[in-house]
């Protein structure tokens, strides 16, 4: 019998009807071509603590900066569709893909600090609550074997769970077209 593609796919749980949706792909090609913006609605839904409202950011506050001062920088580097593996050697498996991921660092003069990653989950829609906080779930599950505070940013159209998602811990951002 042979496998139609979309059957692999299918069976190997990494076909995603998201990535079928221009909607997903117009905000991920946004981030991507936008790191400053990237960095900025991690910012806003409280993952990173960067200067949002004309108040010092912690790096700020350090060197006795003012606000805003020229010399500190915030980059994002942004990864697209980075796969989660698990296992080693032969028995690595693929285990699914984030959409995003946001490396953020400081920078003052001749100094970096890593500010932390961001792991990005984009859903224009959230038809099922359930469907997507088992996803998310599944990422913490997995980064919790790897990262000490993992930092999952799930990004969507959608208003509706803004407040359940929060509950459980993941950070939210509403995105106006």
């Amino acid at each position: 019998m042979e496998f139609e593609k979309n059957d692999l796919l299918a069976e190997l749980e990494l076909d995603d009807p998201d990535l079928r949706d221009k909607g997903h792909d117009d905000i991920l090609v946004n981030l991507v071509q936008n790191p400053g913006y990237a960095g900025w609605i991690a910012a806003k839904a409280g993952c990173l603590d960067w200067d949002l409202e004309g108040k010092a950011c912690a790096y700020e506050k350090e060197f006795g900066l003012k606000p805003h001062t020229a010399e500190l920088r915030k980059l994002t580097q942004v990864d697209a569709q980075v796969p989660m593996v698990r296992g080693e050697g032969h028995q690595k498996t693929i285990i699914g893909f984030f959409d995003l991921v946001l490396r953020c660092v400081v920078v003052y003069k001749d100094k970096v600090w890593p500010v932390g990653d961001v792991y990005v989950e984009i859903k224009p829609f959230i038809e099922n609550f359930s469907e997507v906080a088992r996803k998310l779930n599944l990422y913490r599950k997995y980064l919790q074997d790897r990262v000490e505070d993992p930092r999952i940013l799930l990004i969507t159209r959608a208003e509706d769970y803004q407040e359940a998602f929060r509950s459980q811990g993941f950070f939210f951002y509403h995105m106006d077209d």
